[in-house]
């Protein structure tokens, strides 16, 4: 993956050993071609780092090559001129988002949490707590501040364990908590709040924006690259799922049928018809 100057290359091997040594083939190939092109690599804290997922035998070896107590925490490559040193790191921040060497998500979700609340703190008392503005209104507001700046990438997210879950789940039961600007010692429940806010649960916003993003996919179907999206199974469940909840809250106000029997005429509106695919899914959350 390449977005303007920030690559990505991405690497596999059947054993630990075999990622090592294409890893130190790699560095020194990238490193040697910006020599070549007369540019420096900037191998500092944050722009230059290797993240490794070591599986099988030896890979506690190598965890402490890397990871250890005395390690440098540095991969070291033989150029054709002149060693190279990157650091390894287990957290790397791209474009805005964490990506862990576990591939779990927690530490994804709970920085976009943490982002919608500095948001929300920046904005609160011009808008957010201002009385003379409906709750209708700050809610759109609210929609469009804070919960897009949380929603950049969740619709790629899958939260297997119910520690995530539930994360994300109380940060944004508080971010609503704080837009009805409610006393801290005051009691509501959930349904409460939610309805009181006149906002979409924390499901219902990860749906929303896989069912969104699904419509994207679809709409420039002819350029994806379908066999990755369809190794990723855990996603693929969640989806599925998701189309099957969208019917269950369209069933009465659509001629949709069910997905499971009928996705030929999902697929026709997902490709064709992209801004009545959006009206289905926002009509849907707005229920």
């Amino acid at each position: 993956p390449c977005w303007m100057d920030d690559l990505a290359i991405c690497l596999s091997g059947s054993t630990a050993d075999e990622l090592v040594h294409r890893i130190g083939i790699m560095t020194s190939t990238l490193m040697d071609t910006c020599l070549g092109h007369a540019m420096t690599p900037n191998t500092a804290v944050g722009k230059t780092e290797v993240m490794l997922t070591l599986r099988g035998p030896r890979s506690r070896y190598w965890q402490q090559q890397f990871h250890g107590p005395n390690s440098s925490n540095l991969f070291t490559a033989i150029g054709e001129h002149q060693c190279f040193s990157v650091r390894v790191t287990g957290r790397y921040k791209h474009l805005g988002g964490v990506v862990h060497h576990t591939g779990i998500l927690k530490f994804e979700a709970k920085q976009r949490i943490a982002a919608a609340h500095q948001t929300f703190t920046r904005h609160r008392r011009v808008l957010f707590c201002n009385k003379h503005i409906d709750q209708r209104t700050r809610g759109q507001l609210f929609d469009s501040l804070v919960m897009s700046g949380l929603n950049y990438g969740s619709e790629t997210w899958v939260l297997p364990d119910k520690q995530s879950k539930a994360a994300v789940h109380a940060g944004l039961i508080r971010l609503y908590r704080r837009l009805l600007n409610v006393a801290h010692d005051q009691h509501l429940s959930d349904d409460e709040i939610l309805t009181r806010s006149m906002t979409p649960s924390p499901t219902e916003v990860l749906r929303r924006a896989r069912l969104r993003y699904l419509g994207t996919l679809y709409h420039g179907a002819d350029s994806m690259d379908w066999g990755i999206i369809n190794q990723d199974t855990a996603w693929l469940r969640l989806v599925e799922d998701d189309c099957g909840w969208l019917w269950t809250q369209l069933q009465h106000s659509s001629g949709l049928q069910d997905p499971r029997c009928h996705f030929g005429a999902w697929e026709y509106i997902l490709r064709y018809h992209p801004r009545y695919w959006k009206r289905l899914v926002n009509r849907a959350t707005d229920r």
